[in-house]
């Protein structure tokens, strides 16, 4: 019996990341997971850039995607943290990342592990979230390598 990995990124160099899901033709990941066009983001993100037109979680800019008739918004907090919400309730996250911590516990050094919280509205669509999390995320850090990178100076 063959089996039909659920979700499939296949990266370029040349044109743009794409996703196929369930064994559906590829998309662009640009259009799977769109930027959030909101009446708030025309004034806080007022100067058209191309940097406003595609996913960049520091942007801030909301990135959405559809399944099963439904509208699921991740938003990326100040200090980067994604979050999911469902629809147009940006109150009730049904979704979100907590990286690994250091803690001290009983005046011994402790690590939390990362974790992908999961409520049960998103537990429906886990697969998705996990992969468009993942997909964000991998975006983020690569945004942040690229940013540390440049403000290194050759002496």
């Amino acid at each position: 019996m063959d089996t039909v990995p659920y979700v499939v990124v296949t990266t370029g160099s040349v044109f743009s990341d794409k996703v196929s899901i369930n064994g559906e033709t590829a998309v662009r990941i640009n259009k799977w997971l769109s930027p959030l066009k909101t009446f708030a983001m025309l004034y806080v993100n007022s100067t058209p850039s191309p940097r406003n037109s595609s996913i960049d979680p520091y942007n801030h800019s909301p990135v959405k995607f559809e399944q099963d008739g439904s509208v699921y918004v991740w938003r990326c907090q100040g200090d980067g943290q994604l979050i999911l919400y469902q629809g147009s309730d940006s109150h009730t996250p049904i979704a979100w990342f907590q990286r690994s911590r250091r803690r001290l516990v009983n005046n011994l050094p402790t690590v939390h592990p990362a974790s992908l919280a999961l409520q049960p509205a998103a537990v429906v669509i886990q697969d998705i979230v996990v992969a468009s999390f993942l997909i964000l995320e991998h975006k983020r850090r690569t945004t942040l390598q690229k940013r540390s990178d440049s403000k290194i100076l050759p002496r």
